[in-house]
C-alpha cells in the first residue's frame, strides 16, 4: 500500500518540482557565517528551519531546509532533491523549496519529515558530487530529534534523480526506497530541451549504478 501511495504521488510531485526548482531566492542564511547547525528559527505549521550541514569527507557545507510533520512520534524522512535549471547562470539564485509547496506538504500531511538540501553549485552552497551531498543530508537529518534513523525515502527530479540513482549504488543502510523522476544530466545541449550532450555516457553510468544498487527504486 505504501508503494502504491508513492506511485500516485509521483506525477503531482514531479509537476511541483518543475514549477519550483528554478525558483530564485536569496540564500536562506542571509549571508551569515557558516557553522554546522540551524541558522533560522522554526516557523509555520511545518516548523520550517534552515541549517548549514557538513558534506561528508570534505570541509564544505551545504544549505538544507528541514520540514517536520505534526505529532510527537518519530517520523520517517523524505529527502527531496532539486533538478538543474535550463541555464547554469540561474544556479546561484536558487533557494530551497518552501515547506508549504504542494509536493512537499503532500509528504508532511502523511507524517513524513522532509529534508530539502541545496546541493553544492546551487544558491548559497557551492561545488559538485550530488550523491555525496544527498548522503550528507540524510546523515544530518536522521540525527535530529523526532526523525527516525531508518526507512528514509530519497526522491529526485532531473539532476536530483540522477544523483539519487548514484546514491542507490552505494546502498546506504538508512535508505528504504528511491524515487527517480526523469533523472539525468546534460539534457539541454545548445539550450535545446531533450538534446543530450552524451547519452552514451548516461547509459553506461546507469548500467554501473545498477550493478551494485540493491535498494528498491521507482
Amino acid at each position: 500500500m505504501q508503494v502504491i501511495r508513492l506511485c500516485l504521488a509521483v506525477p503531482m510531485f514531479c509537476f511541483g518540482l518543475a514549477a519550483c526548482a528554478e525558483q530564485p531566492g536569496a540564500p536562506a542564511s542571509g549571508g551569515a557565517a557558516r557553522a554546522v547547525g540551524p541558522i533560522t528559527e522554526e516557523k509555520g505549521p511545518w516548523r520550517e528551519q534552515d541549517h548549514w550541514i557538513p558534506v561528508e569527507g570534505t570541509s564544505q557545507f551545504i544549505l538544507m531546509r528541514l520540514c517536520r510533520p505534526a505529532g510527537g512520534n518519530p517520523a520517517r524522512l523524505v529527502v527531496a532533491n532539486h533538478g538543474s535549471p535550463p541555464s547554469a547562470a540561474q544556479r546561484p539564485n536558487m533557494a530551497p523549496w518552501s515547506c508549504e509547496q504542494r509536493a512537499i506538504s503532500w509528504f508532511l500531511t502523511r507524517g513524513y519529515a522532509v529534508a530539502l538540501p541545496l546541493r553544492r553549485g546551487y544558491g548559497a552552497s557551492g561545488g559538485t558530487e550530488t550523491a555525496r551531498d544527498i548522503r550528507s543530508a540524510i546523515a544530518y537529518a536522521t540525527a535530529q530529534p523526532g526523525i527516525r534513523r531508518d526507512g528514509a525515502v530519497v526522491v529526485g527530479q532531473s539532476a536530483g534523480g540522477w544523483g539519487s540513482l548514484a546514491l542507490a549504488a552505494r546502498n546506504p543502510p538508512e535508505v528504504a526506497a528511491i524515487v527517480n523522476m526523469a533523472g539525468g544530466r546534460g539534457g539541454r545541449l545548445d539550450n535545446l530541451p531533450n538534446n543530450n550532450c552524451r547519452a552514451d555516457v548516461l547509459a553506461t553510468s546507469a548500467g554501473q549504478f545498477g550493478q551494485t544498487a540493491r535498494i528498491p527504486s521507482l
